[in-house]
């Protein structure tokens, strides 16, 4: 073989080795498990950002606000699938640990819905930093209201927010909300008789605690104990 064609092919099976060497480095840097997590962050922050921005874009739309729920907004596109949901008393739990749903204003005027995340404020404190401007109402731990100088470490986040207008919205959009909150209260109270309950016991402190009604409603004690703490019910 002539010196000048040995080179060549010496030439040749460097820049083959180089190139799977170098190809192979991508493809594993690529589909490892932390480069995911890089490029798909799950931080805190991002996850609560995604679950706002999908209820902001829902509610600016002329959509039914009582459908503000993980799995109507996953099934029409307005959020992500990864993030899953739960359904019956957590249909306002994603299987990441948000929450979405509607909530009463803390001025009674108008359609409010509630963003939440679970987890420990030192993750947490970012977000109620970027969005306390906004928010009508700070929870954390939840049902309590924030205070920063809380030693409570972890917990729920629930950030209660005037939702937006649509372009299409009426005034009819409130009593659709009143209906939904009323047949959420109607629906776990036939569910708590059907499972041959003490009738006795149909309170929502009970109904929270044994799975009937989600907990973000809250609940009072004493006198009061037939009434919610988030909404009129």
């Amino acid at each position: 073989m002539k010196k000048s064609s040995f080179v060549i092919i010496a030439i040749l099976v460097l820049l083959v080795i180089g190139g799977i060497i170098l190809y192979q480095t991508n493809k594993s840097s690529v589909n490892s498990p932390t480069s995911k997590k890089l490029v798909n962050s799950n931080t805190p922050q991002a996850t609560f950002s995604t679950l706002y921005n999908s209820s902001v874009k829902f509610l600016s739309g002329n959509n039914d606000p009582s459908k503000l729920l993980p799995q109507y907004l996953e099934e029409h596109g307005y959020l992500d699938k990864s993030f899953g949901y739960g359904t019956g008393s957590a249909a306002n739990w994603t299987k990441n640990g948000g929450w979405i749903g509607l909530q009463t204003c803390p001025d009674k005027q108008g359609v409010c819905f509630g963003v939440g995340l679970s987890g420990n404020i030192n993750n947490l404190k970012p977000i109620i930093e970027k969005y306390k401007s906004k928010a009508l109402q700070v929870f954390f731990p939840y049902p309590k209201v924030y205070d920063e100088n809380s030693k409570d470490t972890n917990g729920q986040l629930l950030m209660i927010f005037r939702a937006p207008t649509s372009k299409n919205s009426t005034n009819s959009e409130t009593p659709k909300v009143a209906l939904s909150i009323f047949s959420t209260f109607y629906n776990s109270s036939v569910t708590f008789f059907s499972k041959g309950n003490d009738p006795l016991k149909l309170v929502p402190q009970y109904l929270e605690e044994y799975g009937y009604l989600d907990k973000s409603f809250g609940y009072e004690a004493g006198p009061a104990v037939n009434w919610t703490k988030t909404t009129d019910g």
